[in-house]
């Protein structure tokens, strides 16, 4: 049969249109990350609900690809079989516009389908890359976010041996030195009434340390010692012994980062207390200071028990504590999943069921039985993919 130029450029571009349905969905879905990588480095699985709506789209839309191919191939074949009548040849010619017109619909649905998926992936990635390998609905914050002027240590903590302790708080910033004041760290002593009254001293910056504020009392030690300073003892009552420190975090008060941002609590690492001891350290009093675990972030920082969380911080060490949220224990997983879900600086754990909606207490206890702050967690009924 002899075709016409035009009906044989139609089929050729036919053939290059069938092609590119058949060759370009596997190019573009071997490109979308779905942002899943991170998730199987933690050892929290390698399929998730985006990889699955993925696989179930384009399984869909390759059989109607599928469909349309087979449909240009009939309409071709009525076409070429008319043997000149006009019924056939009309029908052939709607069948072909009726597949192509399939077609073009099929490819702007992959097109929409990947860059949806790519957008939704990149997201989840910028999450991971930011150290965070949970997956919800919390702002991204974690324990280094430099968007946050935050507070990464507040020592002491505690019973001390010492009453010569060093007050220092330690940020995730460099400090403005024109934005220190006295009122920025304030430590506040328990006097018999039940109430805290200041403790008059002076704040200082750290001169090896920008990051880095002491507070030094203003009392002098005890004889022979009163070339040092010193915190009140009370022999008698160790109550009246117990100490508060506050990093200040109104405008008014509050220490700037070098990029002029206000000292953020959100982290809840703004206030602690300690207990001073008896004796007088003469050489190094900061080599008393414990490293306290500090909890900095949760991410995510809601989700419905049952669901598997990051703890970020510091100071967790590396052996196994325990983690509780409202006063329940959380899981940890097991070993042969998730071999490292207790490092010193991030926990994975699984919350714990029974608790009521609602904000609770999160907390970590070192295996030195060394507590941590206490950190707002939200729980509602937000069910998220686990391990």
């Amino acid at each position: 049969m002899n075709l016409k130029p035009k009906t044989k450029l139609f089929f050729l571009s036919l053939l290059v249109l069938t092609a590119a349905v058949l060759i370009l969905p596997q190019i573009v879905f071997a490109q979308a990350s779905l942002g899943i990588e991170t998730g199987a480095a933690t050892g929290l699985g390698t399929r998730d609900l985006k990889e699955i709506i993925s696989l179930i789209i384009r399984i869909f839309l390759g059989f109607l690809g599928l469909i349309a191919v087979v449909m240009i191939i009939y309409g071709g074949y009525t076409w070429m079989t008319a043997a000149g009548n006009p019924d056939n040849v009309d029908k052939g010619k709607r069948i072909l516009v009726n597949a192509v017109i399939g077609l073009v619909v099929i490819l702007i649905s992959y097109a929409v389908v990947t860059f949806v998926i790519n957008r939704f992936g990149a997201a989840t990635q910028e999450v991971a890359e930011e150290g965070e390998p949970g997956d919800g609905d919390g702002d991204g914050f974690d324990g280094d976010d430099q968007r946050f002027f935050l507070v990464r240590s507040l020592q002491p903590q505690g019973q001390q041996r010492i009453r010569n302790v060093v007050v220092q708080a330690v940020f995730n910033h460099d400090i403005n030195p024109q934005s220190l004041n006295q009122d920025a760290l304030v430590v506040e002593k328990l006097n018999s009434e039940g109430n805290y009254e200041r403790v008059a001293g002076v704040v200082a910056l750290d001169q090896n340390n920008p990051r880095r504020v002491y507070f030094t009392p203003e009392a002098a030690c005890p004889e022979p010692n009163q070339n040092l300073k010193c915190f009140d003892y009370n022999a008698d009552n160790n109550d009246l012994n117990r100490h508060r420190i506050t990093v200040v975090s109104s405008e008014e008060f509050s220490l700037r980062s070098d990029n002029n941002l206000l000292v953020s609590c959100q982290n809840n690492l703004c206030s602690t207390g300690f207990i001073v001891g008896q004796e007088v350290a003469i050489d190094d009093p900061a080599a008393d200071l414990t490293d306290y675990p500090a909890i900095s972030a949760v991410t995510p920082d809601n989700g419905a028990p049952g669901n598997w969380v990051t703890v970020w911080g510091e100071h967790f060490g590396n052996a196994a504590g325990r983690v509780t949220l409202g006063g329940r224990q959380a899981n940890l997983p097991a070993e042969n999943i998730c071999p490292s879900s207790w490092l010193d600086n991030q926990i994975i754990i699984k919350l714990p069921n029974g608790l009521d909606a609602g904000n609770h207490q999160l907390q970590v206890i070192t295996v030195a039985d060394l507590a941590s702050n206490n950190f707002d967690f939200l729980i509602n009924d937000i069910v998220r993919p686990g391990i």
